[in-house]
């Protein structure tokens, strides 16, 4: 008894952070309708900053106060910036944004912090940290005060948005911003404030918890993931019931923890509270009035013109033959990443179903040819083939949510299933194989080597071959009669289930036909390596694939070229890193190129290019004379 009795007291101060964090979210989401995916992020960022203000000399009170001003600034930032102009945009167009933002303070603060991190500098001590007895259990007074200022603030919060003026007026812009704009109402003023608000509590939440969880970015970034939980449960309104559920979790992990010692168990439980509660449910992300009807990303007609067919391949061709290793290396890391991103173009393009954690069917690629490939010896390229099968049907039952749910609860549902499988299979090192990894045999193909390390140009070829059957399996899927169906259904599920599509059907086959061609490239990519690791696959590079897809043109062919072009080890990312080493700033620049993307062409580049060479044939042809 004694024994649960410590994990129970211990998991308040986990469970506390996430209550703040939480908090801090649904005031966001009620006065943008944003969902902010990186307000763990935007918690980490402060932490550092807190920690070396207190570094610098500065009181802890003092310093605690202008990191919660800083973020509020920072939080007035975001929106005017980039959340107002998105403010129409549809609903997963603001989590795109917003992961953004998380990659950029991700790379920020490594950027800045790095020789902190290295050091393993310990977090400002901003708490009381004596300890305390209670029932023969010592622990941490800190925690006590954590759950103290959640319940403090948890009455703040309901009591200001039942019964104040600002309260009200926020409650009336979620109902109908055209509404309120003609009570008087300025949505934009309601949104700021929140936002200010929100930041400064993430502000809050990040200073206070960095000493518990350690100074850590990606630990105290997807943080977020409970905390996204907690606000779930409360359906992004109720705060008393966000707090305790915050609460709850972290005391449940706490438990878990204790008692199951499971790799990674305790970090899978929010994603099952979210799972329940979102499929249980339904919707539980309440839907908001705007002032006009969001449109989904323009799709291309998904022709692969004859120029493209002959010309592409001589680049390619020729590009392997001149370049040397490190060429090849760079533009075979492009064709896999270009097949990954083809994956996002089939479920997240044609059908708009949001899949955060793209990299997760790839992993399966991957582990399936070393499982196949070195453990039953099976000749390539048959593991690639069994593994996509296989993966199918993950990608199925990972789609079986999106029956009832689409949109940034299906994101929510597929980050935190990114999370949970890095957590509990990837970084378990009897599955992944520890630092080194799990080796995966040198591939071949009717008694011809194509091992990436000895015959990088042979292995570069078949690459290019797999890429371009893909390539035309997605652009055919695109124009028959299926593809069709599946753009009348992200552009409007009950009008397409009323003539006669059967959505749940074309839900489910995109999911599984994503998963295999991820799984695909995963398995190049673990042939390529001759070795596969779970750090290759972790949440921050699966958001980095999504948002290089985003940037390329998430609903076109050629803006998975573009993805696989930008991507980290890819062409662009090699030739720029020789001439200015531009790696180490890698991160922050996707994430801005991502907001600028979202926020000025949310159609992707690809598009942004066939607007401007139709702009020119036709200026050519009046220009011509007749």
């Amino acid at each position: 008894m004694e024994q649960l009795l410590l994990f129970v007291v211990l998991g308040l101060g986990a469970g506390a952070a996430y209550a703040l964090l939480a908090l801090g979210i649904v005031v966001i989401y009620k006065g943008s309708g944003v969902v902010n995916v990186a307000h763990g992020a935007i918690a980490m960022f402060s932490a550092f900053v807190c920690t070396a203000l207190v570094g610098d000399g500065v009181p802890e009170p003092v310093a605690l106060l202008l990191t919660c001003a800083l973020a509020a600034v920072g939080g007035i930032g975001v929106y005017l910036l980039v959340m107002r102009p998105l403010r129409n945009a549809s609903a997963l167009s603001q989590v795109v944004a917003s992961i953004g933002l998380l990659l950029t303070l991700n790379g920020l603060a490594v950027l800045l912090w790095r020789d902190s991190m290295a050091s393993g500098r310990q977090a400002a001590i901003l708490l009381p940290s004596t300890s305390v007895e209670l029932f023969g259990v010592s622990f941490g007074v800190d925690r006590l005060y954590l759950l103290g200022t959640v319940v403090a603030l948890t009455v703040l919060l309901s009591l200001a948005y039942r019964r104040t003026g600002f309260g009200l007026a926020t409650r009336a812009a979620a109902e109908s911003e055209r509404a309120a704009s003609l009570l008087g109402i300025s949505p934009d003023r309601v949104a700021t404030i929140n936002w200010a608000l929100g930041c400064g509590l993430a502000g809050l939440s990040g200073a206070l918890i960095a000493p518990i969880s350690g100074l850590n970015v990606t630990a105290l970034t997807f943080i977020v993931l409970p905390a996204l939980a907690a606000a779930l449960v409360g359906s992004f309104t109720s705060f008393t019931l966000t707090a305790a559920t915050g609460v709850v979790l972290g005391v449940g992990q706490s438990v878990v923890t204790g008692f199951w010692t499971l790799q990674g168990v305790s970090v899978a439980l929010p994603l099952l509270v979210v799972v329940i509660a979102i499929t249980v449910t339904g919707k539980r992300i309440p839907l908001r009035g705007t002032l006009a009807p969001p449109r989904p990303a323009r799709a291309t007609d998904g022709r692969v013109t004859r120029l493209w067919l002959v010309l592409l391949p001589a680049l390619v061709l020729g590009s392997l033959l001149i370049g040397g290793r490190q060429l090849t290396a760079a533009i075979t890391a492009s064709m896999i990443a270009v097949v990954v991103a083809l994956s996002l173009v089939v479920v997240t393009g044609y059908v708009g179903q949001a899949n955060l954690a793209p990299l997760t069917f790839a992993a399966v690629g991957a582990f399936g040819a070393s499982i196949l490939g070195t453990g039953l010896g099976l000749p390539f390229p048959v593991p690639i083939v069994l593994t996509a099968l296989v993966t199918m049907l993950v990608g199925a039952l990972i789609g079986l949510p999106a029956l009832r749910i689409r949109g940034v609860n299906l994101a929510v549902i597929t980050l935190g299933t990114g999370i949970a499988v890095d957590a509990v299979v990837f970084q378990n090192y009897e599955v992944s194989g520890g630092q080194t990894g799990r080796l995966v045999p040198p591939p071949s193909l009717f008694g011809m080597s194509l091992d990436a390390a000895t015959r990088p140009l042979a292995f570069a070829l078949m690459v290019a071959v797999v890429l371009g059957v893909v390539t035309l399996a997605v652009a055919n899927l695109r124009r028959s009669a299926v593809g069709r169906t599946m753009l009348a259904v992200r552009s409007n599920e009950r009008a397409a289930a009323a003539a006669g599509v059967g959505v749940a059907g074309v839900k489910i086959y995109a999911f599984a036909l994503s998963a295999a061609i991820g799984s695909i490239g995963g398995g190049l990519l673990a042939y390529q390596a001759g070795a596969t690791s779970g750090n290759n696959f972790v949440t921050a590079l699966s958001l980095s694939v999504v948002a290089l897809a985003f940037i390329g043109g998430i609903a076109a062919i050629s803006g998975a070229y573009i993805a696989g072009f930008l991507a980290t080890g890819g062409v662009f990312f090699v030739l720029l890193n020789q001439i200015s080493g531009i790696g180490g700033y890698w991160d922050v620049l996707t994430g801005l190129l991502l907001i600028a993307t979202v926020v000025t062409q949310p159609d992707g580049i690809a598009l942004k290019n066939q607007e401007l060479k139709a702009a020119v044939r036709t200026r050519l042809r009046s220009a011509t004379p007749t």
